[in-house]
């Protein structure tokens, strides 16, 4: 809940949401891009700009747990190369992307506790820490594929008219997934984040 979370836990989930939010919104608008669907540039989607990609739902769900989800895209899996398997390209790439970044943020961690003098140091050693946690818990629930987070493209891949269907209540969607994850404190994603986390190990990930 959110009165477990400190004002400095809150506003470091904030801006780690804003960072991922728009990592995550401008490489998943470059891969569609890149495979031939315009729409997400034409829409102004293709930027490193979180305002852009930001999802009210997605961002009150990453401050009071710690992970949340983009503003949805709207992706043409037709005018992409490849089609269907265009979509999950686009999907598998943007994620990657994250648990890139999650890694980054773990790898600056000593750099920044030896560039930096007190409070500083803590600070940013805290933020990066909040950075690389939220990137996994990101990766993990995006992968879901449930509108409006990123994974719903899966769902558009695999079974394109309930998907459709779905999509048209993608809003109602995040607002009760944010709901649960508030009142399970996302406690269901934790064994699948374990298992990421432990994968990044020998790359390098350290503790969150």
């Amino acid at each position: 809940m959110l009165t477990d979370v400190s004002l400095t836990e809150m506003l470091f989930r904030a801006a780690a949401y804003l960072v991922v939010a728009g990592v995550h919104g401008w490489s998943l608008a470059l891969a569609a891009f890149a495979l031939g669907d315009l729409g997400p540039r034409s829409e102004g989607r293709q930027t490193p700009s979180p305002f852009e990609h930001m999802s009210l739902s997605g961002f009150i769900a990453a401050i009071a747990v710690g992970t949340g989800w983009i503003h949805s895209l709207d992706m043409d899996a037709a005018a992409l190369r490849w089609r269907r398997v265009g979509l999950l390209v686009c999907v598998a790439g943007s994620l990657a992307v994250i648990v890139a970044l999650g890694l980054f943020a773990s790898a600056l961690r000593p750099a920044a506790l030896a560039a930096f003098s007190p409070p500083l140091d803590r600070f940013s050693v805290q933020f990066l820490g909040v950075l690389g946690q939220m990137s996994l818990f990101f990766v993990v629930l995006n992968m879901l594929p449930l509108p409006p987070l990123t994974g719903g493209l899966l769902l558009s891949a695999a079974a394109p008219r309930l998907a459709g269907k779905l999509w048209r209540y993608a809003g109602w969607i995040g607002a009760i997934m944010a709901v649960v994850l508030i009142l399970g404190r996302g406690g269901f994603l934790r064994p699948a984040v374990s298992v990421l986390r432990q994968a990044l190990t020998p790359l390098g990930f350290g503790p969150g």
